[in-house]
């Protein structure tokens, strides 16, 4: 049987076009296992079963040239060789193209295609062994017609083979490699061409454009060839872009889970992208740090654009510089954050980005505390050790030396019979004796501060100063002394502990000791101002000069032996720095400190 020229002519485009799909098929597929990469398998095994869409227009034709069938194809049969790879091929040309682009859908995609696939399948098995008119009719030997039904499927096919093509191409020109731009040209190109070739295929036309159809599809998958395939050679650029995309892919997966807080950020300050660490120690979420810039954190001592280190950075002076800053976070809390900048630079040397990396450091600053607070205390604790010592040695030797010359005044005097002058000599004595109590009694005192373990309570001021001044009465009871006291209010109270008895009692014996006059005159008031108590000690003793009137609260180991003030005064201000108060000294006559002192206490009342 013979056929009309245009038809034998339209069996062997077909069959020139199926030869050409296959073989570049092949040529792509067979790059698979000289580079161990699969990629090219799918890609050239879904071109090969795009050339199943021409298969029966090449068979058809033939069977019945060479007389092996009149009719040639049945139309199940011609329906069956026309689709029976639609799946598999759209299947290895998603997987195929998401390996290289839209990674992260590529599982969404294949579950896509398959949803689409399997139920054509399905109704195609179904309708061809039912109702085969309802996919395919097939009125004369040469000529079929599809029903609405495949028609739909088909242009879905086309569309979607095409579509995906574009996505490849137009991320080609993306690409920062001149050669995989020009490449995503030549795929535009192929795609553009198969997308024509396959609307004109659909057309009823005469043997020149059916010969122009063949050609033109034949030039889509020569272009496509190019444009993923350098002869003899895969586009190595492109496997090594698809290495960068891997490594990338590993980086964000790096970057994301990083146990330290990440953030790139623009040249002029918005953030690129930050990782869930950092909003964690920033106090914000992902989304309000995008929106802002680096600028409208405070991580710096003072704003970035006035930072030096950070403009030697932008300038690319430095590549890299780190800090440490206490943070403060929207909700009022803060901690303590060390931040490290650099710049990632391109190929040209120029700033691409900043790297911001931010580590919370709470945890070693506190620890850093309490290691130098340790450290603090126990330097304190060794001087103050030291200087007890020397002070307990030099003021006992004092205080005895003092007792053995007023021993040996005693005997001679014993011998003259001076009474009056044996009565002061034994007043010395009592005094030195008191001075040593007084001594070890401050030091037991003080060494309880130090350790912190006296407990305060309410106490009435008023009370303790009356049992300090009976104290005093009776144990210097061979001096003249004039004490009173004056105040309006009875209750007086203040938190403090049994300690207060011991500053009253310093204080008194420091105006005694230190007065020359014949009646040792001490007037105590004691009143409320606002929310504290004042008491002021006035007596008309030496006086404090100004140049004293504050070292006379301190006793550092360089004044040990210039004044013999043991640790009276020292104790006191400590003690009452304890309860929350505070004491100095005043002149009773202002503007002369030889008419007397006034040391006055405040209080914080309850």
């Amino acid at each position: 049987m013979t056929l009309p020229l245009n038809e034998t002519m339209s069996c062997f485009f077909s069959l020139v076009l199926i030869f050409v799909f296959i073989e570049i098929g092949l040529k792509i597929t067979i790059k698979c296992f000289k580079y161990k990469i699969k990629t090219p398998l799918y890609m050239g095994l879904s071109w090969i079963g795009v050339s199943q869409f021409w298969m029966s227009s090449f068979l058809n034709p033939f069977l019945i040239l060479t007389n092996l069938s009149i009719d040639g194809l049945s139309a199940e049969m011609y329906y069956f060789v026309n689709f029976s790879l639609i799946s598999l091929t759209l299947f290895l040309y998603t997987t195929a193209i998401t390996n290289y682009v839209l990674e992260k859908y590529q599982r969404y995609l294949q579950l896509f295609i398959l949803a689409l696939v399997l139920p054509f399948q399905i109704l195609k098995f179904y309708f061809l062994r039912t109702n085969p008119s309802f996919l395919i009719q097939k009125p004369e030997p040469n000529m079929v017609i599809y029903s609405t039904f495949t028609s739909v499927y088909l242009l879905i096919f086309i569309l979607y083979f095409v579509i995906f093509g574009y996505i490849l191409s137009i991320l080609s020109f993306k690409s920062l490699i001149k050669e995989t731009r020009f490449k995503g040209k030549l795929l535009f190109i192929a795609f553009s061409l198969f997308l024509i070739g396959a609307i004109m295929d659909t057309l009823e036309m005469g043997l020149l454009l059916d010969f122009i159809d063949r050609l033109i599809l034949i030039f889509s998958v020569i272009f496509f060839y190019y444009g993923f395939i350098i002869p003899n050679d895969i586009t190595e650029r492109m496997i090594a872009e698809k290495l960068i995309r891997e490594s990338e892919k590993r980086f964000r997966s790096t970057f994301e889970q990083a146990a330290v807080g990440m953030a790139h950020v623009a040249l002029e300050g918005p953030f690129l992208r930050v990782n869930k660490k950092f909003c964690e120690i920033i106090g914000s979420s992902t989304k309000e740090l995008l929106s802002k810039s680096i600028h409208d954190l405070n991580l710096t001592e003072q704003p970035l654009e006035k930072d030096l280190m950070f403009q030697k950075l932008k300038q690319n002076k430095i590549s890299l510089y780190d800090t440490e800053k206490k943070y403060i976070k929207q909700d009022g809390t803060f901690s303590w954050i060390k931040i490290t900048a650099s710049n990632l630079l391109d190929s040209k040397k120029r700033i691409k980005y900043f790297i911001f990396v931010i580590q919370d450091i709470s945890d070693k600053k506190k620890a850093e505390e309490q290691l130098e607070l340790s450290e603090k205390n126990f330097r304190d604790a060794y001087n103050n050790a030291e200087l007890y010592k020397d002070i307990f040695v030099h003021d006992i030797s004092n205080i005895l030396q003092n007792i053995w010359s007023a021993d040996d005044l005693l005997n001679f005097y014993k011998e003259k019979s001076d009474e009056s002058d044996v009565k002061s000599l034994i007043n010395i004595i009592n005094i030195q004796v008191i001075r040593g109590a007084m001594l070890i009694s401050n030091i037991r005192n003080l060494s309880k501060l130090e350790r912190g373990n006296i407990e305060k309570k309410q106490i009435n001021i008023i009370n303790v100063l009356k049992d300090a001044i009976e104290f005093i009465e009776s144990t210097f009871k061979q001096f003249n002394l004039k004490i009173e006291i004056e105040y309006k209010e009875f209750v007086l109270n203040t938190d403090a502990n049994d300690l207060l008895l011991e500053i009253f009692n310093n204080i008194l014996i420091n105006a005694i000791r230190h007065n020359k006059n014949e009646c040792s005159e001490i007037l105590i008031n004691v009143f409320s101002e606002n929310n504290y108590i004042k008491i002021q000690f006035i007596d008309n003793g030496v006086g404090v000069d100004d140049s004293r009137k504050e070292i006379i609260f301190q006793r550092e180991k360089s004044e040990i032996h210039k004044n013999n003030t043991g640790l009276g005064l020292s104790v006191t201000k400590k003690i009452i720095e304890s309860y929350k108060g505070r004491i100095w000294v005043e002149d009773r006559v202002f503007g002369d400190y030889s008419k007397g002192s006034m040391f006055i206490i405040t209080l914080p009342k309850t």
